[in-house]
């Protein structure tokens, strides 16, 4: 779909959309356009009983006698201050309401007297056209009867705007998440006979090297000469060994980087404790935190934005095989601690605590963040509404927090504490990798992966379960969501950017 910017206008031909409150119905275009159309408009307001509130609409034909097609009036409640994420819905509302039908062109009209935000014209403009890019994605690579295709209509969607320019200039940026949010969607839908370590590792390596950013794939020789039995752990069992691939932006040599860790499970059986088959096709989108990862990266770098981050993806398939880890077993890890294995089915923690350890000893980084569909725990506790977070700084957590609220894709901090640390002791190692206790698992999951951050590193654990994976039980569940590109690129933008 091709986004434009005009100048504010009422448009000849196509598909027109207003914005109309609720204690102002009818702003001045409208007014224009309804004169045009022989009060069309307001006898159908009237007629659908339209009030202009928060969530309403209502779909008007035009008279033979004009040249539009026809006419979208999208209800916005009583004037008030809107942010990004407002915009943001409201454009995702207007492309759903459009896209069913068969209309090719649809133009937004924006008229001064309604910009009652906390943004600039153009930037509010910009947020539109941004939430209903977002809204257009589509995964229908393997449909092949059109009849079945997912395929919208809409192929030019049109903001008419004051500072158009500048409402232009401020989408560029908003495209390249977009981008990176389109990456993260695509690896999330990928069905796992597709996309497994090695395919997932060359695709980040194809995606991101054009773009500038140095990609290392590391294999399963690699990863154990790296010392990564706890990783190593994770793979062993499939017929389609681990990877390990590094990314570097580095366009800020000033500053020590921002490091980010993925887990990447293409498919999680759960191993010897093996999951029970109802659901298990959704563990297709057990990689969910590397797709938020390597789309934070494609976004960054088609920016050019001036940062230095490294980020790491650990990528394995977690099968049951003769060669699999059984519960019982001891694993050494990448920075000495042994791990007892308890559940092969909490395997992501052991993925993300070798790369954790891999990324602070080669580069020393300013923050560690790590994503993963973790937990169930997490989708119990807060559903698919937040992603739960758990931090050794407050300070950097309320940034993460505020990036979440700005892009509508929230996070919500809950607690770590050493009574909840030493649930993870093992009587027979270091450390073990579940408490088989219903109790608490999305904390001592995150007390299990403190363990392996070191004393003066800031970090920063992201559960995504919940907003990426959703409910499957839930009939309204969203599906697979490219969660945490929106979050990351904001938050590392905003927070580490170098402004020279």
């Amino acid at each position: 779909m091709r986004i434009s910017f005009g100048k504010h206008s009422l448009p000849e031909t196509g598909v027109v959309v207003f914005l109309s409150y609720s204690d102002k119905k009818y702003t001045p275009s409208l007014k224009t356009l309804d004169e045009r159309c022989e009060n069309v408009i307001t006898k159908s307001m009237k007629i659908a009983n339209f009030k202009g509130n928060e969530g309403e609409s209502v779909f008007i034909m035009t008279p033979a006698n004009t040249r539009q097609e026809a006419i979208l009036v999208v209800g916005m409640g009583k004037k008030k201050v809107a942010k990004h994420s407002s915009y943001m819905a409201i454009g995702g509302k207007i492309y759903t309401a459009l896209a069913k039908y068969n209309f090719r062109t649809v133009s937004v009209v924006l008229d001064k007297s309604e910009e009652i935000t906390a943004l600039r014209s153009w930037e509010s403009s910009a947020s539109l056209a941004y939430g209903a890019l977002l809204e257009s994605y589509q995964f229908d690579k393997y449909k092949t009867d059109e009849k079945s295709s997912n395929k919208q209509s809409i192929s030019h969607f049109k903001i008419m705007c004051y500072s158009n320019g500048r409402a232009a200039t401020q989408f560029a940026t908003y495209e390249n998440t977009a981008k990176g949010s389109f990456l993260a969607s695509d690896v999330l839908n990928e069905p796992g006979n597709v996309l497994y370590p090695e395919t997932y590792a060359n695709l980040i390596k194809e995606e991101l090297s054009p773009l500038g950013v140095d990609v290392k794939i590391f294999d399963e020789n690699d990863i154990q000469k790296f010392g990564m039995g706890a990783f190593y752990a994770v793979g062993r069992g499939s017929v389609r060994p681990p990877r390990m691939v590094v990314m570097h932006l580095n366009n800020d040599t000033r500053h020590a980087p921002v490091g980010l860790v993925g887990k990447g499970i293409t498919f999680d059986s759960g191993g010897i404790s093996i999951k029970p088959s109802s659901g298990m096709e959704h563990m297709v989108a057990d990689m969910g935190g590397s797709a938020a990862v390597i789309g934070t990266m494609k976004a960054l770098a088609l920016s050019n934005a001036n940062v230095n981050v490294i980020a790491i993806v650990g990528l394995a398939e977690n099968m049951p095989d003769g060669n699999s880890t059984r519960p019982g077993d001891i694993v050494t890890t990448m920075s000495g601690k042994t791990v007892e294995i308890i559940n092969t089915d909490a395997e992501g923690r052991l993925v993300l605590a070798d790369c954790i350890s891999y990324i602070q000893k080669e580069y020393k980084p300013r923050l560690v963040l790590d994503m993963a569909t973790l937990t169930g725990a997490m989708v119990t506790a807060l559903g698919g509404e937040y992603a739960g977070i758990f931090s050794n700084n407050d300070e950097i957590a309320k940034n993460l927090t505020i990036a979440g609220e700005i892009e509508e894709e929230k996070v919500w901090q809950l607690p770590l504490h050493k009574n909840y640390d030493v649930k993870v002791d093992s009587k027979r190692a270091d450390i073990r990798n579940s408490t088989n206790s219903r109790a608490a698992g999305a904390t001592t999951a995150a007390q299990f992966i403190q363990r392996f951050v070191e004393k003066d590193t800031n970090w920063i654990h992201v559960d995504i379960a919940g907003v990426c994976l959703g409910d499957w039980n839930d009939t309204n569940s969203p599906g697979y969501r490219p969660f945490g590109v929106r979050l990351l690129t904001n938050f590392i933008i905003t927070n580490y950017e170098s402004r020279q």
